[in-house]
């Protein structure tokens, strides 16, 4: 019993441990927004083999600040990649008004903070420092996902 209860407590932390930050574009020059801008991006991916409803997860690059940017009410499903740029432009968050094709924080990317990926109890999932990038090139995982 206890074994089973102790699964319990910790099966939705295991879940969303699932989730990372898989790549990062501080300096996008190659791929445009509905805007026809080229904002920074970040990829989420869930390595899992469970879908993650990511409704209320946030992710900052201040660590003062870790609500910066709340997700709105979606799924990533198992093995499946969530783009977001990093744009200041604040569309789609959790309670943002409207809806836009496209998620965009309300945050930029720069070199030497630190990207921070929370699930909804403030829990931190994944983050990366960011280093130099050349434009048009990312930070990834390799292997993908790794």
């Amino acid at each position: 019993m206890k074994k089973l209860l102790l699964l319990c407590c910790l099966l939705p932390n295991l879940l969303t441990a699932q989730l990372v930050i898989n790549e990062i574009a501080p300096n996008n020059r190659y791929y445009d927004d509905e805007d026809l801008t080229f904002p920074d991006w970040i990829e989420i991916m869930n390595i899992g083999a469970y879908n993650i409803n990511v409704a209320q997860f946030s992710i900052t690059d201040n660590p003062d600040n870790i609500n910066k940017w709340l997700l709105p009410d979606m799924v990533i499903y198992a093995g499946e990649k969530l783009i977001i740029y990093a744009s200041e432009k604040n569309r789609d968050c959790y309670g943002c008004p409207g809806v836009i094709s496209n998620l965009h924080t309300n945050f930029k990317l720069s070199n030497g903070e630190t990207l921070a990926l929370y699930d909804d109890e403030d829990i931190l999932i994944d983050s990366i420092t960011i280093g130099p990038v050349y434009a048009g090139h990312v930070m990834a995982r390799i292997p993908d996902g790794g």
